[in-house]
Parts: structure tokens; C-alpha cells; sequence
């Protein structure tokens, strides 16, 4: 089958600490900060609690539909009954109205008067649509087991499986996004009641991205945006969803720089990014484990409408595929290789193949600037080293230039020292020059002066 079977490339770096989302050179966001907001998105009032339950309960029930009765298909003579659903946003209950022009068909059996076993049932509404649903019933007046639907005029298929807690539905169907734009997208959804929280995700087929995401009854959402471009620059990311924009503090993985934290409440256009403290780190984590664990058990949940599927294959697909109320080639459709998926088959094989080529070669682009990017660091790196070592020298020859100065200076000062000694007066031997008349004379010598002084 072409049903995509992407593997999410969950946030890996976040299971290590994160430690390149903490720098000192950003705002640190306080515990307290982050623990509001943390509150701010679980809080939930009673009310709230009490819609989403019965919302959940609902749907697990009866998706989409508010008028629930059992109608007899026309194509059966015995009584046959199916049950049949009116969307809640349809006035007009069309089995009820003979002139609506709508049909209903059974290609399964029938006991005791209701439709029994595996089979399909087709319907034509009165604007001409048509749509089948593959299904198994119990017997009597229960409720069946969905495992697929289809609207062939809409170009929308819906696998579906449920038990007494969880819903899980895969759907493929052209989504308009703008007036001109209108890509094809696989959905997937998992209601569960028990934990009062609807996980889904989004992924346009050849894409760059899917989108997973957890809704809680206050309307909050975690948000976990998944890229397989490396050359995006925020490829991945993950954090709250509120009032339609991203909120709160998100870790977001850039293409360079690797792990980073943005604020939003800063702005919402431009966030600044800042330091988280790691409670907050670990609270994204535990989201980002329940988001992963959510799409696995989705994906364990459709396998038994996938098994359904074949067994009822290997009922009708036989040599002569064909009945009489509908066309060969809407009735028959699901016994291809590709079953319900045909008319889709070469978009979704064009579109796969096209993403595969431009992956490889982004993965190339990517490795070869990681080289250059290492290159650069290592680059960086000698020269700061080399900086280093040149402050290292210069310092070097400061502390020589300055020993020198400090031994010129000595030498200075010794001679400076010597030649203040030398011009200090000092003490010289009496000399008496003889005079008979008792006089005596002292002298004294000062550099080459001789000072005498008789008394």
C-alpha cells in the first residue's frame, strides 16, 4: 500500500539535556515563569473537562452524524437494515424524504432482519456524491465496526478503528490551503477519552515537514513541528500553541547553531532568543515522549482495519467484480494493487519520489557545509589559539623589555649612587703646613677641589 509510513524525527538532542539551549550570553527565563505557563496550558475548568468528554464519547460513537437510524437498502429484498447517520450540519434527514433521490446499498448479508458481517454499503446523497463505507456488523441492532471510508466525489479516503476509549482515523484528502493551492495531505487523528486529549498530525504528501500535535480541553496545544530538510533553518521544533499562534517558549533546532530557545511572548513575530532552566526542558520532553507514543499507538490501532480490508478483498475480488447499482470501476477499485488509493497512486509516487531526490541531495548540501562549517570552526579555533599565542609572546617581550629596563635602571642607579658618593665632601687628614705662629690648618678634599680653612 502507499499509505506513508514516515518515521518522525522526534527532537534526539533533547533527551541529552539540552545543554545547547542554556548559554549565559541570553536572557535566562526563570522556573517561575515557565512554571505559569505550564499552568496556564493544563488548567482546565470542569466545563471544559465535561464538553471534551462528551465530545470524545461522541465521536467514538457516532462520528460526525446527529440523527442515528436503521434503513433498509434498496438493493436487498429481505429485511436488511443499516445503520445511517445525518451530519450534524444538514437539516434535511434524506432517507426520510422519497423524492431526495438519495440511495442506499448493501453488498454484505443480512440475519434476523439487519445487516450482519463484513461488507460495504453504498450511498448516493441527493446532490449526486457518492461515498462507501467498509464495515462489519455484529448482529442485531449494534452499532459496526468502521475500517473504511470513502467519498469518491470529494477524493477523500478515512481508515478507521476504534475500541471503548480511542478513535484512530488516517485520512487522505486535497485540503485547500490558499484559492490556488490545494495539496494532498495525510491526517492522522487519535481521539482518547481516558486522557481527554485529541492527538493528530499532518503531513502534505512529498512534503519537507508533518505537523504532530497534542489539543487539550482548554484549547491549548503542544505543537511539534517535524522537518526532513536539513537545510531548513528551523527544520524542527517544539512548544505550545495558543489562541492560533505559536506562544510561550519553544526549543527550536536551527540548521547552524543547533538547539535553541526562542521566547514568543516577547513577540510573536520576533521571538528573542533566550536560556530555559532545565524543569522546562523536561516538561517539552515529556510531551514530545507522549506525541511520539501517541502516533505508534495510532499506528498499531489501524492494523486491524488494514487485515479487515483484505478479508473482505478476498470475499468479492474475484473474476467477476461487479453488481448492478453501481460502476464497475468505483465498485471495483479496491480489488487493485493499489485499492482505493489508485486514482491517487501516481500523484503520491511522483510527489515521494521528487521529495527522495531533493532529501538526498539536501542531506549533501547539508554534509558538505557541516564540512565547511567544521572547517570554519577549526579555522576559528587556530586563530584564536594563535591570538592567543600572540598575546602570549607580546606579553613575552613586555616582561623582557621590562626586566632590561629594570637592569638598565640598576646599572643607572649604581653609577648614579657611585657618582653621589664620589661628590659627597669628605673628611681629609690634617695637614699642618708648619707656621711657627701656632695657626693651624685643615683642608678638605671635594671631588678635584681642596677646601682649606686655618683656625
Amino acid at each position: 500500500m502507499l499509505i506513508s509510513r514516515y518515521t518522525l524525527a522526534f527532537l534526539p538532542l533533547l533527551m541529552s539535556g539540552c545543554a545547547a539551549v542554556g548559554s549565559g550570553q541570553f536572557p535566562a527565563v526563570s522556573e517561575r515563569d515557565t512554571q505559569a505557563l505550564i499552568e496556564s496550558i493544563s488548567h482546565t475548568t470542569a466545563e471544559q473537562t465535561q464538553a471534551f468528554e462528551a465530545d470524545a464519547a461522541y465521536r467514538l460513537e457516532n462520528p460526525d452524524y446527529a440523527y442515528i437510524e436503521w434503513v433498509q437498502p434498496e438493493n436487498k429484498s429481505e429485511p436488511c437494515k443499516i445503520r445511517m447517520g445525518q451530519k450534524k450540519d444538514k437539516d434535511t434527514i434524506w432517507w426520510r424524504e422519497p423524492a431526495s433521490q438519495g440511495t442506499l446499498y448493501w453488498d454484505g448479508d443480512c440475519r434476523d432482519g439487519y445487516a450482519y458481517g463484513i461488507g460495504r454499503n453504498f450511498v448516493t446523497m441527493p446532490d449526486g456524491s457518492l461515498r462507501s463505507t467498509l464495515v462489519t456488523y455484529p448482529g442485531g441492532n449494534q452499532p459496526p465496526q468502521t475500517h473504511l471510508d470513502v467519498n469518491y466525489t470529494n477524493d477523500t479516503i478515512i481508515w478507521v478503528s476504534s475500541d471503548h476509549e480511542k478513535q484512530a482515523l488516517l485520512a487522505l484528502s486535497f485540503q485547500q490551503r490558499t484559492p490556488t493551492i490545494k495539496p494532498l495531505v495525510w491526517s492522522r487523528y487519535l481521539m482518547s477519552s481516558s486522557e481527554n486529549i485529541m492527538y493528530m498530525s499532518e503531513e502534505e504528501v512529498g512534503g519537507d515537514s508533518a505537523l504532530v500535535s497534542a489539543r487539550i480541553p482548554n484549547e491549548a496545544w503542544l505543537v511539534h513541528r517535524v522537518g526532513f530538510n536539513p537545510m531548513t533553518p528551523y527544520s524542527m521544533g517544539i512548544g505550545p500553541f495558543l489562541e492560533g499562534k505559536d506562544a510561550g517558549y519553544w526549543i527550536i533546532r536551527h540548521a547552524r547553531e543547533g538547539y535553541i530557545a526562542l521566547d514568543y511572548n516577547y513577540s510573536s513575530t520576533h521571538p528573542r532568543r533566550v536560556t530555559l532552566p532545565q524543569s522546562y526542558i523536561d516538561y517539552l520532553v515529556g510531551w514530545q515522549d507522549r506525541l511520539q507514543g501517541a502516533m505508534r499507538t495510532h499506528e498499531v490501532m489501524l492494523k486491524p482495519s488494514y487485515v479487515a480490508i483484505d478479508r473482505y478483498k478476498k470475499r468479492i475480488c474475484k473474476d467477476n467484480v461487479s453488481v448492478k447499482w453501481v460502476d464497475d470501476d468505483i465498485y471495483g477499485r479496491i480489488c487493485l494493487p493499489d485499492g482505493e488509493l489508485t486514482p491517487f497512486a501516481d500523484v503520491i509516487s511522483e510527489k515521494e519520489a521528487a521529495r527522495k531526490e531533493r532529501l538526498e541531495d539536501a542531506a549533501q548540501q547539508f554534509s558538505a557545509l557541516q564540512k565547511q562549517w567544521a572547517q570554519e570552526r577549526i579555522a576559528a579555533q587556530q586563530a584564536a589559539a594563535q591570538a592567543q599565542a600572540a598575546r602570549s609572546q607580546a606579553i613575552s617581550q613586555s616582561l623582557q623589555q621590562f626586566n632590561q629596563s629594570m637592569q638598565q635602571f640598576n646599572q643607572n642607579a649604581t653609577q648614579f649612587s657611585q657618582q653621589f658618593r664620589n661628590s659627597m665632601p669628605m673628611p681629609q687628614p690634617t695637614v699642618n703646613f708648619g707656621l711657627d705662629n701656632g695657626v693651624q690648618t685643615n683642608c678638605i678634599k671635594a671631588g678635584n677641589t681642596v677646601h682649606c680653612r686655618s683656625r
